[in-house]
């Protein structure tokens, strides 16, 4: 059942409903009827991978033959995702460092990608484990001969190949690899995972005993406060620094007075190594109201098809508008995650709960320990007590009301919205809005849905009709433009025009949508080709390179649907093999070895997710 909104500009106008269930007043004065279905039935689950009593100790070797140096910790905080291993330093700061199979068993896949995990080796071990190795600079002789091969047969630098056992068996230490720095890396690391074999379940590699040296407690740097009405919801919150006194840390008043009944908490935590490494993932987080555990976070595994559940997990507002991650310590209604053990109330504190005699609010002890791997340990302790609550006026404005656990349809004059059901985390009271300014680029109104700060975990379907002046010869060219990133870039989400003459897209955002067209061919800038002068940095003499080197760049950027650039080399005719790095927008190769003397013709083009073309031609002699 939909829970359907027809929606005018600026404010809802008519809004019908198969069933009425609660009601709550608008800023406006306006009530606003939200469907609740009673036999709400959450999403199947895939299979869960069961964890061991005991992970197997010291069957998985160091992947880089030496202690590790941890860049980045398994379930660590990112954009749209738990970190899925553990990140290895470099010994010297650069790519080059021998990568060895941590156990014995077969090469199982080869996965090449622009971004992700760049070039990537995954091997199965008897044990009913996969180990996989990502960011990779290339593969030991034979695996980069038969990547090679593959490659050319598919006429694509990007793969994804599962090789047969017999393949390329491995011995424990052997090496596989080079470390490297491709896809979307940020500085020469090997990552490093352990699948469960079967469910591809990720597990933490530092359960497995793999030497990592660790004395070094995690670290507390700020605490937020939520204050929780009477409906489950946040009605206002606040953020406070975090001191270290002696061995523990603590606020900076011994007693927080909170204006609610109820409460809860998030926190700014990161681990850390010696030598310094930098902010890392905590492995546990434990919330304990007067020493009784009523929260924890484990680090201990998790399913790829739940990473997305970190928008849930962490404070979304405050990491798009601060890049401040911040652990929840309590579960929204929507987060489905298997990462939370002991939880009681979804992890809220209930201070009504606690009065003195004379049914007054007394003081409550909060403990907050954060605990890495090792077992090293941090504690931040202070006390809460209810103070006068919070008038309920102090509610939010909205325009509708979305049901976290419901499909929601909005429909406004040439716009709808259809979301799926559990796609958002929480019940969203969202505002909207149409501006309908002619603009010389757009060919539609422009709709806010919403803003940004708020996380969607299910791709939602939007179409937007575009205005008259579109002209059929532009239709191909037309896009949905996504006009709400924090940095002011205007994403293509791409779309196609249904049958009602409407362009469609998925997206996974909340913000502003219109129709923008893109008919400009990307750019392809010649950064290095054979015969052309380069200059050494020693000498500063001219020499020839056989090098070929381009950056190629859209005017967009691309979200949903929408494709990346894709790109043609050819030699001669022939399809030429360049590497492709996404984040520094480069292609780049050597000219084969056994090229004959002569002149050759090579040949570059570039393609957009509307079809818009780039050629780069030119001969060149060697």
């Amino acid at each position: 059942m939909l829970q359907r909104f027809v929606v005018g500009v600026l404010c809802p106008v008519v809004f019908s409903f198969y069933a009425c269930a609660q009601k709550r007043e608008s800023a406006s004065g306006e009530a606003i009827t939200a469907v609740v279905k009673k036999d709400s039935v959450a999403p199947v689950q895939p299979p869960r991978y069961i964890k061991p009593a005991v992970y197997p100790q010291h069957y998985f070797q160091s992947p880089v033959g030496r202690e590790m140096f941890l860049a980045g910790n398994f379930a660590e905080l990112r954009a749209n995702h738990f970190h899925a291993g553990i990140d290895i330093k470099s010994s010297s700061g650069t790519v080059g460092d021998p990568v060895f199979a941590a156990a014995d068993g077969y090469v199982s896949r080869i996965k090449i990608q622009a971004g992700g995990y760049g070039k990537a080796l995954f091997i199965t071990h008897p044990n009913g484990y996969t180990t996989v190795y990502g960011h990779l600079l290339n593969y030991n002789a034979a695996i980069e001969a038969y990547v090679k091969t593959r490659q050319y047969q598919q006429e694509s630098y990007e793969i994804d190949v599962e090789p047969a056992p017999a393949d390329f068996p491995v011995t424990k230490g052997v090496q596989v690899a080079v470390m490297g720095n491709t896809g979307a890396s940020a500085g020469p690391h090997c990552h490093f995972e352990i699948r469960d074999s079967k469910t591809q379940t990720a597990v933490n590699p530092l359960l497995f005993g793999m030497d990592v040296g660790d004395n070094v407690p995690p670290v507390f740097r700020a605490l937020k406060i939520y204050y929780i009405n009477a409906a489950g919801e946040t009605a206002q919150s606040s953020i406070l620094d975090v001191f270290k006194k002696a061995d523990q840390y603590k606020l900076g008043t011994d007693t927080l007075f909170i204006p609610a009944t109820k409460v809860a908490f998030s926190v700014k935590a990161f681990d850390q190594q010696l030598p310094p490494s930098g902010q890392n993932g905590v492995y546990k987080l434990t919330l304990q109201v007067n020493d009784t555990v009523v929260y924890q976070f484990n680090a201990d595994n998790f399913s790829f098809s739940d990473t997305r559940y970190i928008n849930a997990h962490l404070d979304y507002a405050e990491e798009q508008t601060r890049h401040l991650f911040l652990h929840r310590l309590f579960v929204l209604p929507g987060d489905r995650s298997n990462m939370y053990d002991h939880i009681m109330n979804n992890g809220v504190v209930d201070l009504a709960g606690f009065l003195d005699s004379l049914r007054q609010p007394k003081p409550v002890n909060v403990k907050i320990t954060a605990m890495d791997v090792a077992g090293n340990a941090a504690l931040l302790s202070f006390w809460v007590k209810s103070s006068p609550v919070i008038s309920e006026a102090l509610a939010p404005a909205y325009d509708y009301l979305l049901s976290w656990s419901q499909p929601n349809l909005i429909e406004a004059d040439g716009f709808s919205a259809r979301f799926p059901a559990f796609s958002l985390y929480e019940n969203l009271y969202a505002c909207f809005g149409v501006l309908k300014e002619t603009s010389l680029s757009a060919y539609s109104p422009t709709f806010f849905l919403h803003d940004y700060k708020t996380p969607v975990h299910t791709p939602f379907q939007i179409s937007i009709n575009p205005w008259a002046s579109l002209a059929p010869e532009l239709r191909e060219k037309a896009f949905i433009a996504y006009c709400s990133s924090p940095d002011g870039k205007i994403l293509n989400c791409g779309g196609a025009f249904n049958l009602d003459g409407a362009l469609t897209a998925k997206v996974d955002k909340l913000g502003a949508y219109c129709i923008l067209i893109d008919n400009t061919p990307p750019a392809i800038i010649p950064i290095s080709f054979p015969g052309t002068p380069q200059k050494t940095r020693r000498n500063r003499r001219p020499t020839f390179s056989g090098s070929l080197h381009f950056r190629i760049r859209d005017n967009y950027n691309v979200m949903g649907e929408a494709k990346s650039l894709t790109y043609r080399p050819t030699l001669d005719g022939q399809w030429l093999l360049m590497e492709h790095d996404a984040k520094s927008e480069s292609i780049f190769a050597r000219l084969p070895s056994d090229l004959p003397e002569g002149t050759h013709l090579f040949k570059l083009e570039v393609k957009d997710d509307r079809g818009n073309t780039a050629v780069w031609e030119r001969s060149f002699s060697k």
